[in-house]
């Protein structure tokens, strides 16, 4: 019988070419590319979450706070004697800050007892530990300098007191200014020395501010620079007089170096509007101007952060909402008038000169507008 042989061939083996390798390879970069910022803003989605949360737990907090004590807390308290212990015997005050005040209603009533009980100390030379330390729950997660000490090894905040639409002497109490000076400074729901109650917010806690979010300026030596964290070291004459100033002489589409002894956000216990507060006079993530960073000095402090268009505000009724930078202003109009010998920037009562912004900072200014 004969056989009958088939033969096969082997197919022929063979790599890839080098044009097909760079395909490959471009494939996966185009690939990489978009996903990065997926991942991107994923992540910033969840840190924006985050920060909502906290700004929800602080306005419970504040809740709770007027539950118990039957007012809010005011922007700047002060407690004056003389004490004795391991310090000797000083007399003592400080501006404490509306954060500050509420932290027993916001699982950090330990910390706030520490720092009472070591009451006595001078804290511009950073003398009490109580007062340092990272505090996860006033600290917004996509400010990347908030976790890291800030001045004198002070803890951060980023989350500061709605002081409204008066910037005029607006780090003072009622008795130390007097006149029409006061009354600007008392147009937020939180001002120096003064408690005030649920019932003074006439215009709807839902369309009322109660806090909003800051930059924390990092620690350069070297000033600070951009409009978010810094502040600029000139008198705030206005809202368009802070614009001006803070742009840079040689460059106006570019913002100048702030000042090196910009604190903002620095120490949660500090109230001072320059660290602890904010106005809604210009939009959010405008640069912020102080002639000073004491008691007296007049402050246009903006909100500002790193969530892409606007910042979280907490509302009056705990509610939280995203305030965009685009949110109508009205810089341009009436924004400097005359008391005396001197510009006023801001009205002592009625509405608020500065169009939806500045009637969201204002609990009483008769305001209708209800949308953001």
């Amino acid at each position: 019988m004969n056989r009958i042989v088939i033969k096969t061939r082997n197919a022929e083996k063979r790599g890839f070419t080098l044009v097909e390798l760079l395909v490959v390879i471009a494939i996966i970069g185009i690939l990489i590319g978009l996903l990065l910022p997926a991942v991107q803003a994923a992540r910033e989605a969840a840190r924006r979450m985050q920060c909502t949360n906290n700004l929800k737990q602080w306005g419970i907090a504040l809740h709770n706070y007027h539950d118990t004590n039957g007012t809010f807390p005011a922007s700047q308290s002060w407690v004056y004697g003389t004490f004795g212990g391991q310090f000797g015997e000083v007399a003592w005050t400080y501006n404490w800050s509306a954060t500050f005040k509420i932290f027993p209603f916001m699982e950090q009533g330990q910390r706030y007892t520490e720092i009472f009980d070591r009451r006595p100390y001078v804290w511009e030379g950073g003398s009490i530990d109580a007062m340092k330390g990272a505090i996860p729950t006033i600290l917004c997660p996509s400010d990347g300098n908030s976790s890291e000490p800030g001045l004198n090894g002070g803890g951060r905040t980023n989350y500061v007191a709605c002081n409204g639409d008066g910037i005029d002497a607006n780090q003072l109490r009622d008795e130390e200014v007097g006149g029409d000076h006061w009354k600007i400074s008392q147009r937020g729901i939180f001002t120096p020395g003064k408690f005030k109650k649920m019932s003074s917010i006439v215009d709807g806690t839902s369309n009322t501010i109660a806090a909003s979010e800051t930059v924390t300026n990092p620690m350069t030596g070297n000033g600070f620079l951009g409009i978010k964290g810094g502040v600029y070291p000139v008198r705030p004459w206005s809202a368009s007089s802070c614009l001006n100033d803070a742009r840079d002489p040689s460059n106006p589409n570019q913002m100048r170096q702030a000042s090196t002894n910009s604190w903002r956000g620095h120490w949660f216990g500090d109230g001072r509007p320059v660290n602890g507060g904010f106005n809604t006079v210009l939009p959010p993530n405008s640069p912020s101007c102080s002639n000073g960073s004491g008691d007296g000095c007049w402050c246009l402090a903006s909100a500002s952060s790193n969530h892409s268009g606007g910042v979280n505000a907490v509302m009056a009724d705990g509610s939280v909402r995203f305030i965009s930078d685009t949110i109508e202003t009205n810089v341009t109009g009436q924004d400097n008038r005359t008391d005396g010998n001197e510009p006023v920037a801001g009205p002592v009562s009625g509405k608020s000169p500065y169009g939806l912004w500045g009637a969201l900072g204002t609990p009483c200014g008769g305001e209708t507008t209800s949308s953001i």
